[in-house]
């Protein structure tokens, strides 16, 4: 879970171009790094099964390859397979016991597996062998990352890991949303704040920090946030269109709140809130006017 340095380009845009220089690499039938590097930037730009196919090619010509099963394994547990991704990272670390890398990434598996005390063994033994560890990818933007539990341990567990690489834009996004869902919209809008400086294509970081921005009544930069997300989105989608609709019916520009509910029905055309908002705001309509 890690991304590097982004400009304001979707992720797939990023690494497009690399993709013909990978084509030709990989048909080497000895180039085991080709087809592991190949499989790097189909996963960064979201390509979960071709990546785990190209990594397969890698490992078969070097078995031993840590590297490869390593992302293989971030590969599969992005792909949602937690216990095949367990598997390729017990077999990293075992090909290569020094690597920071290869318990990083088991214990970040450990960690959506609930694993947590594991999870935080491999996390204090990365960094123990590499206190530098920089994690260098992260999940495709608007994949949702983690489950949404509530429980000081994970706080605590996710603190912990943010204390170990203060760098990784998916330690802020996971910590800012356990604290949503206890109500603590503070500290859910600051960790979003990192989360957001230091992954700033990311758009549900700016869809999460709306969120809190909205539980403060702080509808300005709600909608400012939820206008962000779109621009960053890989497609539009209608509770975005309704969420900054209701942050302008609330700032009384009702004209633009309806323009917002009339592209979330067009985008979801059966949902019956978009409806009843729809409604709400033609009748505020005809007692006011004007974005």
């Amino acid at each position: 879970m890690g991304r590097p340095d982004h400009d304001e380009k979707n992720i797939s845009e990023k690494y497009a171009n690399f993709i013909p220089a990978a084509e030709s690499m990989r048909l080497k039938p000895s180039a085991a790094d080709a087809f592991n590097w190949s499989g790097t930037i189909r996963r960064l730009m979201g390509q979960y099964i071709t990546a785990i196919e190209d990594y397969n090619e890698a490992i078969s010509l070097d078995p031993s390859f840590a590297e490869a099963y390593t992302n293989r394994g971030i590969a599969r547990r992005l792909k949602g397979d937690l216990t095949q991704a367990l598997e390729d990272h017990n077999r990293a670390v075992r090909l290569a016991p020094q690597s920071a890398r290869s318990y990083y990434y088991r214990g970040v598996a450990y960690l959506d597996n609930e694993e947590f005390d594991r999870a935080i063994a491999d996390f204090e033994t990365s960094h123990r062998l590499d206190p530098g560890l920089v994690i260098e990818e992260q999940s495709a933007p608007g994949k949702t990352r983690l489950r949404q539990g509530r429980g000081t341990k994970e706080i605590a567990l996710r603190t912990k890991e943010i204390s170990l690489n203060p760098h990784n834009p998916d330690a802020y996004y996971s910590r800012g949303l356990l604290h949503l869902n206890r109500k603590d919209y503070k500290q859910a809008k600051q960790d979003y704040d990192q989360a957001i400086r230091l992954a700033p294509a990311d758009p549900w970081a700016y869809n999460n920090r709306g969120i809190a921005y909205r539980k403060m009544d702080e509808y300005a930069r709600a909608a400012a946030d939820f206008t962000k997300t779109m621009q960053l989105s890989p497609r539009p989608f209608a509770f975005i269109y309704r969420s900054r609709g209701d942050m302008y019916y609330k700032l009384g520009r009702f004209d633009c709140a309806l323009a917002d509910y009339e592209e979330a029905a067009r985008l979801d055309p059966h949902c019956g809130k978009t409806a009843r908002c729809l409604r709400k705001a033609r009748e505020a309509q005809n007692r006011s006017s004007g974005c």
